[in-house]
């Protein structure tokens, strides 16, 4: 069985949107994992600030499910 979660990212920079809220795995949460980005007008700056500043990424766990 696996842990599942939804998550909220909040971003500290002034680049990109503050809040994101997504679901994924606990395991990946906890491995560093803040999220994915699809959008073509931020993918390439959400990459570069992730690399550069990722003390700008907090995630949290908002809650826990089993698959």
């Amino acid at each position: 069985m696996s842990i599942y979660c939804t998550y909220l990212t909040t971003y500290f920079g002034s680049k990109l949107p503050m809040f994101y809220i997504g679901s994924t795995s606990v395991e990946k949460v906890k491995s560093g994992y803040h999220g994915s980005v699809m959008s073509k007008d931020y993918k390439s700056i959400y990459e570069s600030e992730l690399k550069q500043n990722p003390q700008l990424f907090k995630t949290k766990i908002l809650r826990t499910f089993y698959i």
